[in-house]
């Protein structure tokens, strides 16, 4: 069960970061190759730029933990702010949640790879959550300005 509990540790990024982005998104080998695959310059300049947006936002992209944490903490905070449900956002996170927490089950390999796709889930609804936020807010000042006007016209 201590080795569970270890491999789950590293699987969400809680001791050391997920292993580095690069595996699993490497160049076109010569086996490869040799079945026609082919490494254009395009491909490269794509993978360049995966590679290093994931290892400049390091803490988000191989700290799987942080990221949900973030979500959730954010998701709270939205509800608070805009005072009503947001069941599509909480469906979304439940989903990547049990999407990521059928790996804790195996806890085999903990790679950034079998994160990814929650990672694009969460990053996105992440900042999307932050945009309406600062929306509600700015619209709120917006909103009190405005009727600071109209009680000084009446």
């Amino acid at each position: 069960m201590a080795n569970k509990l270890i491999f789950m540790k590293n699987v969400l990024g809680v001791e050391e970061p997920l292993i580095n982005t690069a595996r699993g998104i490497h160049y076109v080998d010569g086996i490869t190759k040799s079945f026609g695959a082919m490494d254009t310059a395009m491909n490269k300049k794509v993978r360049d730029i995966f590679i290093s947006f994931t290892n400049y936002f390091e803490i988000l992209t191989r700290r799987p933990y942080i990221l949900f944490a973030l979500n959730i903490l954010i998701l709270s905070a939205q509800i608070l702010i805009l005072k009503k449900p947001q069941r599509e956002k909480l469906l979304i996170l439940l989903s990547t949640m049990a999407y990521y927490g059928a790996f804790l089950i195996n806890a085999q390999a903990h790679e950034f790879r079998y994160f990814a796709p929650a990672f694009f889930i969460l990053f996105i609804l992440f900042i999307s959550m932050i945009i309406e936020i600062i929306e509600q807010i700015i619209s709120g000042k917006r909103n009190a300005g405005i009727n600071k006007v109209i009680k000084l016209i009446k």
